[in-house]
């Protein structure tokens, strides 16, 4: 009991963050809690830190003291006496400075909007007075800082956690990313083209922009392996790659490999224009290239299309298809084709 109101839950509802704590456990384990969680809201684990929580009670009393009040009355969350314990009476330190009141309950019921919702663990405190405040500083007893073994240990493993948290979606966000990447070139991988040529179908459309794509193999690979073998062949797939990142926008163009020795370029708010200077600079490229043995040279076959009213992603990628076997069926290759 007491770690789950060491470490209650916390969850956002309808723009409000709200804290749940455990009630009581049954004998079997099960959990009861002092208010409601809905199935299929996200929940997170929260830290119930007595540092923190005295001090942000300092911060409230401060703002009620300089009203200068006659009378205080306070409504605290049960859970925040069952966690701070013998540090409870630590935040209700105006009792010290004018008369108060008040009572422990299991929650607070909150309006917002148009919705009433109850509200874990926190403390209400009001102030009131008849007539204009009397004139004299405001002084709250001095508080210690309160540490003893059990929040040591907790901050350590709060730290330890938080840690393991941090590395926990560092590696999550690497997966992501590999998820998206094809693993030889670093470029964007066919699932991720699908999706983003969609996306930018779909953006092209709303702010009628055109967008073109490129599609590009090498000819010939199947020779580079069987002659000089698939390291020459990776190196000369891992150079082309680098072209295409070289000739296009970074964070706007989206180059990517198909697979195989097949590469694209999906070209935001480009014409056809600018997709044939692209596809002219990046054949020229990869006919600059010297990097195979004995000066074998590397060239591409190269299909453009642009975006036309009512096309669809698969019939603009159908169409880019169609002008690389164009080019491919051309005497010796090394060609670009459009339709």
């Amino acid at each position: 009991m007491m770690e789950m109101l060491t470490f209650p839950f916390y969850l956002e509802r309808d723009g409000v963050t709200l804290a749940r704590h455990p009630r009581s456990v049954g004998p079997d384990g099960s959990v009861y809690y002092a208010a409601d969680l809905y199935e299929g809201e996200k929940i997170h684990l929260s830290y119930g830190d007595p540092q923190a929580i005295l001090d942000k009670a300092d911060e409230l009393q401060i703002h009620i003291a300089s009203f200068r009040p006659q009378a205080v009355s306070f409504v605290s969350c049960m859970a925040r006496s069952l966690l701070l314990r013998d540090d409870t009476e630590k935040e209700l330190h105006m009792s010290t400075y004018s008369p108060s009141q008040g009572f422990y309950a299991y929650g607070e019921f909150l309006r917002h909007g148009g919705s009433i919702m109850v509200s874990n663990m926190t403390l209400v405190m009001v102030g009131m007075r008849e007539g204009k405040a009397a004139i004299k500083p405001v002084r709250l007893p001095r508080r210690e800082n309160h540490f003893d073994e059990r929040t040591s240990i907790m901050r350590h493993l709060v730290n330890f956690i938080q840690t393991t948290i941090g590395e926990l979606e560092e590696t999550k966000e690497r997966y992501r990313e590999l998820a998206r990447k094809d693993m030889m070139t670093g470029l964007l991988n066919r699932g991720t083209m699908d999706l983003i040529l969609r996306q930018m179908m779909d953006t092209s459309r709303g702010w009628h922009e055109p967008l073109s794509l490129i599609m590009l193999d090498v000819d010939n690979f199947k020779e580079i392996n069987d002659s000089f073998g698939h390291d020459a062949g990776d190196k000369a797939l891992r150079a082309i790659a680098g072209i295409l990142q070289k000739n296009t926008r970074h964070g706007i163009d989206a180059p990517g490999r198909m697979g195989g020795d097949e590469f694209f370029v999906l070209l935001r708010n480009s014409d056809a224009e600018r997709a044939r200077e692209i596809a002219q600079r990046v054949h020229d490229a990869v006919v600059a290239l010297d990097i195979l043995p004995q000066h074998h040279p590397i060239t591409t076959s190269i299909g453009i299309a642009t975006a036309q009213p009512g096309d669809t992603a698969a019939l603009l990628l159908k169409r880019t298809d169609e002008a690389l076997y164009v080019a491919k069926r051309r005497s010796g290759k090394n060609s670009i084709a459009e339709l």
